[in-house]
């Protein structure tokens, strides 16, 4: 089935990984939902990666250039998701290369 070949892949892929930064845009809800959910999907089952550590998660917010009357994702939502769930969370601009929030 399609959810077991899906596994077999991630696990193919990941194997000797020592994390994994996730990037969505925050004028897109559902790109930071998608985000979410793989990062959450990651963290329960892949416990642990390369040496037996649990695998580092990082939220990257990208596209904060883009001014506040197109956001869909406040910074207080990477933030809430990466308290709770023990992920890195950062928002950035690409364009303009830049590191907004820590």
């Amino acid at each position: 089935d399609d959810t077991t070949t899906t596994v077999i892949a991630e696990r193919t892929v990941f194997r000797g990984a020592d994390g994994f930064m996730i990037v969505y845009d925050v004028t897109q809800r559902t790109s930071f939902d998608i985000a979410v959910s793989n990062a959450k999907r990651i963290a329960a089952n892949y416990p642990t990666l390369k040496g037996g550590a649990p695998p580092s998660i990082l939220l990257v917010g990208n596209m904060v250039d883009r001014g506040e009357g197109r956001r869909e994702v406040e910074t207080e939502d990477g933030d809430v998701v990466s308290s709770d769930c023990e992920f890195g969370f950062i928002e950035v601009s690409a364009l303009s290369l830049s590191l907004i929030h820590i």
